[in-house]
C-alpha cells in the first residue's frame, strides 16, 4: 500500500467545501485547489521541467503558493520560495539552488525579470483565479498530471533545508487535529513551518485563512 501523500491531504475536504480565503475574501474550494494544483503541475511538466528539479517562486503566500506548491510536489518537481529584499542577491541565490525556472505571479519585480534572463533558466508567469482555473503565461492549462510523486522526492528547498515529499506529508498529519476547523494562519506560507501549518488544516479538512501579513512577497 502507498503511504499518504500530499494528493491525499488536499482530498480530506468535501469538494465545495472552503479550503483557503485569500486576505479580501477570495476563497477556492478543496474541488478548486485539487485542480489548480494538478494544473499546475501538468503545466510545468509540459514546460519540460523533470523530477528533481528546482522552481523558483516568486509567488505571494496565499491560495496560489500553496498550489504551486502541491502542483509542484505532485508533478515530482522541488519549490524554493524567493523572499525579495536584497535583490543584488538574487542571482546568486537562483544560482546556488540550480533553478530551471522562475515562477512568478502576475506583478513581477524588475528584479526577477532581470534574474531570470540568465541562459538555461525561464521565467513563467503563474495565475489562479477565483474559480481555481490556472494560466501559466496568460494561456489556460488543460492538461492534468500524470506523474506519480514518491516520499523520498524533494520538495520545498529553503533556509532549513530540503524537506521530502513524505516528511512534510507525515509532519502535517501527526499535528492535524480531530475536527475540521477554520484556522487564521500566524506564519507566513512562505516559511516552510507556516506552509506545514496550513496543510495540517487541510489534512483535517478545515479552512485556511491567510492574513494579509502572510501574503505578501516582500518587496
Amino acid at each position: 500500500m502507498r503511504p499518504t501523500m500530499l494528493v491525499n491531504v488536499l482530498s480530506r475536504g468535501l469538494a465545495d467545501d472552503p479550503a483557503v480565503t485569500e486576505p479580501g475574501g477570495a476563497t477556492l474550494d478543496y474541488a478548486q485547489l485539487c485542480n489548480a494544483a494538478d494544473a499546475i503541475g501538468a503545466g510545468l511538466a509540459a514546460r519540460g521541467l523533470q523530477p528533481g528539479d528546482v522552481v523558483a517562486a516568486a509567488i505571494p503566500g496565499g491560495a496560489a503558493y500553496l498550489a504551486a506548491f502541491a502542483g509542484a510536489a505532485m508533478t515530482r518537481l522541488a519549490l524554493a520560495p524567493l523572499v525579495l529584499g536584497d535583490d543584488t542577491e538574487l542571482p546568486d541565490r537562483l544560482t546556488a539552488l540550480r533553478a530551471r525556472m522562475v515562477l512568478a505571479g502576475t506583478a513581477v519585480p524588475q528584479a526577477v525579470r532581470i534574474a531570470a534572463s540568465r541562459p538555461g533558466l525561464a521565467l513563467t508567469v503563474l495565475e489562479v483565479d477565483g474559480r481555481g482555473i490556472v494560466r501559466l503565461d496568460g494561456e489556460q492549462v488543460f492538461d492534468a498530471n500524470v506523474r506519480l510523486a514518491e516520499p523520498d522526492d524533494v520538495v520545498l528547498v529553503g533556509a532549513e533545508g530540503r524537506l521530502t515529499h513524505g516528511a512534510i506529508v507525515a509532519a502535517a498529519l501527526a499535528a492535524a487535529p480531530p475536527v475540521p476547523a477554520a484556522v487564521r494562519t500566524t506564519l507566513p506560507l512562505l516559511e516552510p513551518r507556516g506552509l506545514i501549518a496550513a496543510l495540517t488544516v487541510l489534512a483535517a479538512g478545515g479552512h485556511v485563512i491567510v492574513p494579509s501579513e502572510a501574503s505578501a512577497v516582500a518587496a
